[in-house]
């Protein structure tokens, strides 16, 4: 498979297992993949700078843009598995990756479980999960994904459709949902291998920082680099962002995997342990319940 794409051209497509993508820009390869119910469209502006010196592979999540939603449960890994499945599609044997919010998770899954594929690793608005995460009160958590979509030129879609689209649309956003409440990676971040960025704004209310600043801590080697003020939208709202992530990818332009592909035993172990974790990170909103009535009841 080939390292690089060339030409200058916006293009779209879809995998053959029903990905959607699109690809911009030429040079190294970096796989974005954006945060809950955002399609790629969206990030059309923020993108564009981006494409002027790498090729940028831009991923609709499933029951987002125009990727076919499944009905099989949706977890962080297997999103990263359908990104995976686009740098297959495309030829492309690795990228550096770029993830925010719900994206950042889904990054992580793939700098674990295909740490051969990544050049780079960007982790931006994002959180480990588990039960140690922090997040916002349930009640406010609806109000807040609205509010920071509505920010957002192009992200409208969903509840905005009427009709089948719509429960379309509502099926894979939950589906998105319930990968994002049952993601947990904090016992396996020791085993991302590739250059590490986190990103994060300290005036974030979806993800509060103190989820970068753990990420940056048990990521080896990783860079913490908080944005005074930054939002939960750093991607559009913040320059500094923008010219960090920019500079870090122009730093490790010419970086390759640190680690070579997993052995047949491995790739085994990793099949039977698949299981056992999502039915963990499953019971991360049951746990999460749990200490928060232990709290209520203190004295």
């Amino acid at each position: 498979m080939g390292d690089q794409v060339s030409g200058g051209t916006t293009r779209s497509g879809l995998t053959p297992g029903g990905v959607a993508y699109s690809v911009r820009g030429s040079g190294p390869p970096v796989l974005w993949l954006s945060g809950y119910v955002i399609p790629v469209l969206a990030f059309a502006p923020v993108l564009k700078p981006l494409a002027r010196s790498f090729t940028v592979v831009a991923v609709d999540h499933r029951g987002t843009g125009r990727s076919r939603t499944r009905a099989r449960p949706t977890t962080a890994t297997s999103m990263a598995a359908d990104a995976i499945s686009v740098l297959d599609h495309l030829g492309l044997s690795s990228a550096h990756v770029v993830g925010t919010s719900l994206g950042g998770m889904v990054a992580q899954e793939i700098g674990i479980g295909w740490r051969h594929r990544v050049r780079s690793l960007a982790l931006c608005s994002t959180t480990a999960g588990g039960s140690g995460s922090k997040t916002p009160p349930v009640g406010d958590l609806g109000r807040l994904l609205h509010d920071n979509r509505a920010r957002i030129p192009g992200a409208a879609q969903g509840p905005e459709v009427a009709g089948l689209a719509g429960l379309v649309w509502l099926w894979g956003a939950m589906h998105q949902a319930a990968a994002a409440a049952s993601h947990d990676t904090t016992l396996r971040l020791g085993r991302i291998t590739a250059p590490t960025l986190v990103l994060h704004g300290t005036a974030d209310d979806l993800a509060p920082v103190a989820n970068g600043a753990w990420l940056a801590r048990h990521v080896d080697g990783a860079r913490w680099h908080p944005i005074t003020g930054g939002t939960h939208l750093l991607a559009w709202e913040s320059r500094e962002a923008r010219d960090v992530l920019t500079a870090w990818l122009e730093e490790h332009r010419d970086a390759v995997p640190r680690s070579a592909p997993p052995s047949p035993a491995a790739r085994v172990a990793a099949v039977l342990e698949a299981p056992l974790r999502m039915a963990w990170g499953q019971s991360v909103p049951t746990r999460r319940t749990i200490r928060a009535a232990k709290a209520l009841l203190r004295p």
